[in-house]
């Protein structure tokens, strides 16, 4: 890499500082820098899946360090290697714009394909080794190969498709093939659509209306599926092209603009749904459709209904949005009902006991019990439909259940999908449920006897949400309980939650800090958010002096063998094996680091 890098700098500056007549006259330093970094990337390529195009493995590598060699000695920028790729190529799909444009003036084809068909312009706006978001390398390349008499190619709008696909700006990517003659692609069409590039769209409108009207129809559900802004002008647009538009079809893209907006959108995204929907419905589109083989997943109306706001303002343009009636029956059809209630968040009609029965029965049920069919997982869904409806009632329920009785009753009766469930309830949805303390200990001193220190510590946490003076008791037992460290680290998270304190866990004072930024620059608040921020350091994100200050934070807490493991990572971050090893074996240092830090969180309370 540094012999590249010395010889076309060197080549580079001869060319701008002496004025030599050599075929690389048209090299610069930026293009010298380009290529260095080039030949780099090539080294990382066959650990990357986008760069299969041209770099599938370690010998299409070397064939390209030769091919490098080649170039330097034959002074010949059209050399390739046995399977077509030449340095512009490579130099296109890791988007080297410079080094490109300095090729391409010194006589590489700009339309020279590989064996596999790939041209440099279908590589120069494909997916390519990008690192970041940014379509400008890009385009600069499309206008260089435009420039240098690349011809249209079709693959190259497909690829610049599936470079949409991760959700990078290719708006005038796309338009700067168009110009050049690059004719449209259903694939065009469909991310075009799918990025809400209404401009962009009309000018590849004779090719749409040659569609069939089934792709089309696809077309219009592509359009509410993937974002929340304002899918009229599409919509309106294709439909003016085709306007034999199937009930299927606007039924599924309502849907879709439901479910975008959600229960809880802001003013905009509710602004933008309302008039995707009063568009749709206009159309002929059923809000009470049930998607088929997706029993569980809410009408339509059942989410506009759950937003007065959104009702509201259809039912003064006309349409009488009701919602489904709630229903709660038996068997697998059951299983829909409670998953569909909970998407909602709604509870069981009040009064209703068999409902609750019915769905109560649920919170027992195993893996094999469960219907296959539904993704969700249905003891969360049923635990969380019966507090919304009585926290109380359903609190006793859960402390009757058989799965506190012995470890052995809780893994036959369902304990493996119960503790998620309430781990779900409480932390994320953050119902109000009241747990038996000393039932939870009981099977979580068993889970620890028997290895399971995740699960101990997780059962422990839940106690958090149980207020009474027994349970404060038993919490700060446990926590005093050095000898178990998952138990004293589950306790800790159970104390800090009771007092309304972030968990000792990645991101959770970060996130703690979005509802209580006046505290951001408080000392105790500022070393808390760097001990629960150790996902920075293995992602290479931390300076060496942050990873130093993480270090001593630990030994200041008391964490000392933390320190020294992550002392360890550091200095083995490059070394995967070596990591490997660190990461396996005995948890406990884990448990203890996160006890010890829940402990600093107590005591500086007050900062908090």
């Amino acid at each position: 890499m540094l012999r590249s890098r010395r010889i076309l700098l060197t080549l580079a500056l001869g060319a701008a500082l002496c004025g030599c007549d050599t075929q690389y006259s048209h090299a610069t330093p930026q293009a010298a820098q380009e290529l260095a970094q080039l030949m780099q990337e090539i080294q990382d390529a066959p650990f990357d899946s986008r760069a299969e195009a041209i770099f599938p493995d370690w010998e299409a590598v070397v064939e390209f360090q030769q091919l490098y060699e080649r170039f330097q000695d034959a002074d010949d920028t059209r050399l390739t290697t046995p399977a077509g790729v030449s340095i512009l190529h490579a130099a296109c799909f890791f988007k080297k714009p410079e080094l490109a444009r300095c090729l391409l003036a010194d006589g590489a084809d700009p339309n020279a394909a590989t064996e596999a068909g790939l041209t440099p312009l279908s590589l120069a706006v494909g997916r390519g080794g990008e690192d970041k978001l940014d379509e400008g390398s890009a385009l600069q390349l499309v206008e260089a190969l435009h420039r240098a008499g690349a011809r249209p190619d079709p693959e190259a709008m497909v690829q610049a498709a599936y470079a949409a696909s991760d959700n990078m700006p290719r708006v005038r990517v796309f338009a700067a093939l168009l110009d050049m003659g690059c004719q449209p692609t259903e694939d065009s069409v469909f991310y075009t659509i799918l990025n809400g590039w209404h401009a962009l769209l009309l000018r590849q409108g004779e090719f749409v209306k040659t569609l069939p009207q089934e792709t089309v129809d696809e077309y219009i559900t592509v359009a509410t599926a993937c974002h929340d802004g304002d899918c009229t002008p599409i919509i309106q647009t294709l439909v003016e092209w085709k306007p034999n538009v199937g009930a299927a079809a606007l039924d599924t893209a309502l849907r879709n603009t439901a479910n975008a907006a959600g229960l809880s959108p802001d003013a905009e995204t509710l602004a933008n749904a309302l008039r995707t929907s009063e568009t749709l419905l206009r159309l002929g589109a059923n809000p009470q459709a049930v998607i088929e083989d997706n029993e569980e997943m809410p009408s339509a109306a059942d989410i506009i209904c759950s937003v007065p706001a959104w009702a509201d303002a259809l039912r003064r343009a006309g349409y009488d949005i009701k919602p489904s009636p709630p229903a709660f029956t038996e068997g697998e059809e059951l299983h829909h009902q409670v998953v569909r209630a909970d998407m909602l968040r709604r509870g069981l009609p009040a009064g209703d006991a068999d409902a609750f029965n019915r769905v109560a029965a649920l919170l027992t049920e195993t893996h094999e019990d469960m219907d296959c069919c539904c993704e969700h997982n249905i003891v969360s869904s049923a635990l969380c439909v019966l507090l919304r409806t009585d926290p109380q009632k359903t609190s006793a329920c859960i402390a009757a259940l058989p799965v506190w009785r012995d470890f052995a009753s809780w893994e036959k009766s369902g304990g493996s999908n119960l503790l998620p469930a309430m781990t779900d309830a409480i932390q994320e949805n953050r119902l109000a449920l009241s747990l038996p303390p000393q039932k939870v200990c009981r099977i979580a001193e068993e889970m620890h006897s028997r290895g399971m220190q995740e699960e101990a510590c997780s059962l422990l946490s839940l106690l958090g949400g149980t207020d009474t003076p027994e349970t404060a008791d038993t919490l700060q037992r446990m926590a005093n309980d050095a000898a178990r460290p998952a138990l004293q680290a589950g306790a800790a998270c159970a104390l800090l939650r009771r007092a309304g304190l972030p968990q000792p866990e990645e991101y959770a004072v970060e996130t703690w800090l979005e509802n209580h930024p006046a505290a951001a620059a408080r000392p105790a608040v500022q070393t808390a958010l760097l001990l629960t921020s150790t996902v920075s350091l293995w992602a290479g994100e931390m300076s060496p002096q942050e990873q130093q200050d993480l270090l001593q934070a630990m030994r200041d807490i008391g964490a000392a063998e933390a320190a020294e493991r992550y002392e360890a990572i550091i200095k083995a971050l490059d070394n995967p094996e070596a990591l490997d090893e660190l990461e396996s074996g005995d948890p406990s240092w884990k448990f203890r680091l996160k006890a010890r830090i829940g402990e600093f969180i107590l005591k500086h309370r007050e900062e908090f």
